[in-house]
């Protein structure tokens, strides 16, 4: 048996056609299936949305390390000489006297 079906495309082309045997297509979907008595688990571990704040903050108390400085905020400007070392504020034209 032979299955066909239509596969996404972007907007103002023609759909794209998959073929496959007639297993493939629920072989795939039910992998994604778990059963009745599973729970999908999507974060768990030390760094869980829900709790990641307080662990790290218990991590670093164990560990013995300080809180590290949130970074400088930089300005456009400021990376732009960070990184191709141009200075936009200055005007390339007139140069200083």
């Amino acid at each position: 048996m032979t299955v066909t079906g239509a596969l996404p495309c972007r907007p103002g082309c023609s759909p794209n056609r998959e073929v496959s045997a007639g297993s493939g297509r629920p072989r795939r979907f039910l992998r994604h299936v778990l059963p009745k008595a599973f729970l999908r688990i999507r974060h768990y571990g030390l760094l869980a949305n829900r709790r990641k704040g307080e662990l790290l903050e218990r991590c670093r108390t164990l560990l013995g390390v300080v809180k590290p400085a949130p970074p400088a905020d930089k300005t456009t400007p400021d990376w732009i000489l960070q990184l191709l070392g141009i200075d936009v504020t200055r005007c390339p034209v007139a140069e200083p006297v």
